[in-house]
């Protein structure tokens, strides 16, 4: 059943309850349907518990649903609290929801804590949206999890910020190394062309010198012809130039490129493992991504239940800050949403996103899951 939200004295803001009476009631929001190529829909929503005001401080507000084509989106686009104390908050519906016509299958708004990102309310709405006859699309909806590709984004700035501060230290190494080859070069020259005194060689000055003192401990001046240059001071100056350049290889070589490194996963809170496993791969020293792939079991979970099930190792998720899940896990009836509450000490927790799957029986899946670490 569709449940009005009404309005309050002044007109603007939309009640929404977070107390569910029925499993299967939905609200109806104002303003949140919506026609292909709207972008950016503005919502005014009030909060309640019961009849008293939610209080929404510590907490954010996201939008979650599967539209007419079948396709998950998410969106995390809270523009503003007026008063945490009385519920009242703005929130913007981005474009990739009016994407698909015809109603959602299932929406939330779901209301998490800030630091934690636990979920402490998913209240059901309804959201449709017209066709547009004007507004020429491809009919293809798009998976859209906002918040995964804004920390996706995140960690492409930080990878080039990285990479551009490599490049620019590798090309003061190789300025460094050009103007030592120069010098080395000239040096080398004057030498060759007899305009240089070489203290263990043999010198001749044919024009005229003045020296203030002169020692000589032995010496046997005749006649002498240089027709090439070898010796100490030659050999001096091409290991000075070797060391230059192996000093600079040396110092970007990373012994970490390639490396895997394999972890145990642990089912926690009623879940089992069979053959999942975990695994990160090591870019460089600065940058991998670890990942775990395989079957799992899950207990017995409540509709829109949020639950730590799995755990890895602190180390396999170290410089985790920015993990992230890759895809949402998915059968034919239930869909999985993967997070890591409490950043990088390897608890990994799972929200049910949907009520159509039994929540009295255990639920076999195979996962994929992932995260990028920058260290």
């Amino acid at each position: 059943m569709e449940i009005d939200t009404g309005k309050d004295l002044n007109g603007k803001f939309a009640k929404v309850n977070t107390h569910i009476d029925n499993g299967s009631d939905t609200y109806l929001i104002p303003g949140l349907n919506g026609r292909q190529g709207d972008d950016g829909r503005r919502l005014y929503l009030q909060f309640y518990d019961g009849k008293f005001p939610h209080d929404l401080t510590g907490e954010t507000v996201e939008l979650q649903g599967k539209d007419a084509q079948g396709k998950t989106k998410t969106s995390v686009s809270l523009e503003h609290v007026f008063s945490p104390a009385t519920g009242r908050c703005s929130f913007l519906v981005p474009g990739p929801f009016y994407q698909a016509a015809g109603p959602y299958t299932s929406a939330y708004f779901v209301i998490r804590k800030a630091d934690t990102k636990q979920a402490v309310s998913t209240i059901p709405v309804a959201m449709t949206v017209i066709e547009n006859a004007v507004f020429l699309t491809t009919n293809e909806s798009e998976i859209y999890l906002d918040q995964y590709e804004g920390r996706l984004l995140k960690f492409q700035k930080i990878l080039d910020q990285w990479m551009e501060g490599a490049g620019g230290q590798v090309e003061g190494v190789q300025k460094l190394i050009g103007t030592a080859q120069s010098q080395a070069a000239e040096l080398v020259k004057q030498i060759q062309d007899n305009r240089m005194a070489k203290l263990d060689g043999v010198n001749d000055f044919t024009g005229t010198n003045t020296f203030g003192v002169v020692r000589i401990t032995n010496a046997t001046i005749d006649n002498a012809t240089i027709n090439s240059l070898s010796g100490a001071a030659l050999q001096k100056i091409y290991n000075y130039v070797n060391q230059a350049l192996n000093s600079a290889k040396s110092s970007f070589e990373d012994s970490m490129a390639g490396k895997i490194d394999t972890y145990q996963v642990r089912g926690v809170n009623g879940c089992t493992v069979q053959d999942a496993q975990c695994k990160v791969i090591h870019f460089n020293k600065h940058v991998g991504y670890g990942a775990i792939t395989g079957g799992i079991t899950l207990p017995p979970m409540k509709s829109w239940e949020s639950r730590q099930v799995l755990e890895v190792d602190a180390a396999a998720m170290n410089g985790g800050q920015l993990a992230m899940p890759l895809l949402n896990s998915q059968s034919n009836t239930n869909t999985l949403y993967w997070h890591y509450q409490e950043g990088d000490n390897g608890k990994i927790w799972v929200d049910r996103q949907s009520n159509a799957f039994d929540g009295s029986k255990s639920d076999p899946e195979y996962i994929e899951t992932g995260w990028w670490c920058v260290w």
